[in-house]
């Protein structure tokens, strides 16, 4: 069986709700606004429900029939933590409420205004995704969690009379999924798929992915502008949060005097996490032969910053700079890096060398390939919501 999703942009009056059930939502169909440059202006509000946060993103956009989206905006990014795999399924109303809260009701209120239409607060949708946090919980919990939310979402734009073109959908979608939005994000922001397409790689707090584009090796397909795109994407639990706690008693992966047995050493510590990530994937990434260039996203990032290698990125680079600092010593590490807060500066040693086993000896990528660290393009944030608002069909 394929699966196949489609984008609010291809069906207005899609009937998605909590996990495939059908949603009964205070709906509208779209007004007649004043010209065709009004006619395009749409607004969304996407949640992206990671490991540890959810963040909300309500996009402004222009888009017409099977054209790319444009003029994208963020007008307004609310964050909440934990993540809501973390939350109680009692607790999921407050949880909502602080990001469902007045202001975005006003930013609402105001984007609805530029549509010159009759009907106040109108919004193309709600899309509440949640990630690997949310893969890791039984199927029930999950159920029921997804049921909850998409419950008291209804409820709200019924409450505060937001009127939706769709209907709100809310789920948990898969790393493959996830992956693939990421990918779309990365080369819609960087040149609007107007320049070759490149590959990306993303590190969250539970899973990570790779995704690329490849006509021989392809198990997803997504469509944007009206063109679908053969996408590989694979999605492993190899989190920051999961690498962590399965090396947390590793004392090669931690600076020396950390602990009492602790003894940072950057090869070591590689070689354990190589034979974690070899029984975590087992054989199922085959390998990349036709993309050249990756962009590095989420921690990938982060790591890249940390080591001053935003610019020069290389394995090579990467390994020297983190041979030098787990070989510190755990009280020179604090006052040479005394401008980042120590809990979070200490995992480094272990994280590159999960990343170099990760990349160089699972992914079989080298210093023949070119990786670009980035977080933003123009002020504008890489993240997978992006993707998903241009995506106009999803299938695997």
């Amino acid at each position: 069986m394929r699966l196949r999703i489609y984008s609010f942009f291809l069906l207005p009056f899609l009937l998605l709700g909590c996990d495939g059930a059908l949603n009964d939502i205070h709906g509208k169909n779209k007004t007649d606004h004043n010209n065709e440059k009004e006619e395009t202006l749409h607004h969304h509000i996407i949640l992206d429900a990671g490991s540890a946060t959810t963040s909300l993103y309500l996009y402004e956009y222009n888009s017409e029939k099977k054209e790319l989206a444009t003029n994208i905006e963020i007008i307004s990014f609310i964050t909440q933590s934990p993540g809501i795999a973390d939350i109680q399924t009692s607790q999921i109303p407050a949880y909502l409420s602080k990001l469902f809260n007045n202001d975005l009701l006003e930013k609402i209120t105001q984007a609805s205004k530029k549509h010159h239409s009759a009907t106040p607060k109108l919004i193309q949708g709600i899309q509440f995704y949640s990630t690997a946090g949310m893969r890791e919980l039984a199927y029930s919990e999950r159920a029921d969690k997804n049921t909850a939310i998409n419950d008291w979402l209804v409820k709200w734009a019924k409450d505060k009379s937001v009127h939706l073109n769709n209907a709100i959908d809310v789920k948990t979608i898969t790393g493959k999924e996830e992956g693939a939005y990421s990918w779309a994000a990365y080369n819609y922001i960087s040149h609007q798929f107007k320049e070759e397409l490149e590959g990306i790689l993303a590190l969250g707090g539970a899973s990570t992915q790779i995704a690329y584009q490849d006509k021989n090796l392809n198990n997803a397909s997504i469509t944007i502008g009206g063109k679908a795109y053969p996408v590989y994407s694979q999605s492993y639990p190899l989190g920051l949060k999961v690498v962590q706690a399965a090396l947390k008693n590793v004392d090669e992966c931690h600076l020396l005097d950390y602990s009492e047995t602790s003894r940072g050493d950057y090869h070591l510590c590689r070689e354990t996490a190589k034979a974690f990530i070899s029984r975590t994937m087992g054989d199922a990434y085959q390998g990349n032969q036709y993309v050249n260039e990756f962009g590095l996203l989420t921690e990938f990032y982060n790591h890249a910053q940390f080591f001053d290698l935003k610019q020069n990125y290389s394995f090579k680079n990467l390994q020297d700079k983190a041979e030098q600092f787990c070989s510190l010593d755990w009280e020179n590490a604090k006052t040479t890096y005394r401008h980042y807060d120590p809990e979070y500066m200490e995992p480094f040693c272990m994280m590159t060398a999960f990343q170099g086993a990760l990349l160089e000896d699972n992914y079989h990528l080298s210093d023949k390939h070119k990786f670009h660290p980035i977080q933003k393009v123009n002020n504008t944030k890489i993240s997978w919501p992006m993707g998903l608002l241009i995506t106009q069909q999803y299938q695997e």
